[in-house]
């Protein structure tokens, strides 16, 4: 509940629908992806609002990279048509990325400039983590069993073992899957930083 009552803007609830988006283009991208115009179209949406959500949460990068690579495991056909799939996806993608950068280069001096330093003070430094403490590996499962009710669960759980039979579900359990495990082995833990898969 503390995630309602935020005194700041939380780039976690901004970023959602546009992860949504991204997951429901490259689902309508997937039939048809035979380098077709409407295939090609959903990929780039798909890389479009997956690269947005990275402007109000850096992290996302990481979802979008398991949804580059469960459309890479997805798409039906050869290794070329897949890796031309992930290619439309990863154009997509960089438009906002790069919009982001010159706008850094406008506001902060250089290229990506933000991006740059939230990694070099989050990750190379440990700053969050030195200033706001450390929480163990296991610190999100109490909150997840709060957070999302028991007939949630089950769902859940069918579809991430239905992924194994059915491909196409890798394209919500594996970015959501990636994103889960980079935040469980990030030594600072908030509970509003997986508020964008609840």
């Amino acid at each position: 509940y503390s995630i309602f009552i935020s005194l700041r803007t939380l780039g976690e609830a901004l970023c959602v629908p546009l992860l949504a988006l991204a997951l429901a283009a490259a689902d309508r991208a997937i039939p048809a992806a035979d380098d077709s115009f409407p295939a090609r179209r959903w990929l780039v949406v798909a890389g479009l609002a997956a690269g947005a959500a990275f402007w109000f949460r850096f992290q996302t990068i990481i979802f979008a990279g398991g949804l580059g690579a469960a459309i890479l495991l997805v798409v039906p056909g050869t290794w070329t048509q897949r890796l031309r799939s992930l290619a439309w996806f990863t154009v997509g993608g960089l438009f906002p990325i790069v919009a982001q950068g010159f706008l850094d280069l406008a506001t902060w001096g250089g290229f990506l400039r933000s991006f740059i330093q939230y990694i070099h003070f989050n990750v190379i430094r440990d700053g969050a983590a030195l200033n706001s403490g450390r929480s163990p590996w296991w610190f999100y499962g109490p909150f997840l069993q709060r957070a999302l009710t028991p007939w949630f669960w089950v769902p859940m759980l069918i579809g991430a073992v239905g992924a194994i039979r059915d491909r196409r579900r890798l394209l919500v359990v594996l970015p959501l899957l990636v994103f889960v495990l980079l935040h469980v082995f990030t030594a600072h833990k908030e509970e509003r930083f997986l508020f964008p898969l609840i």
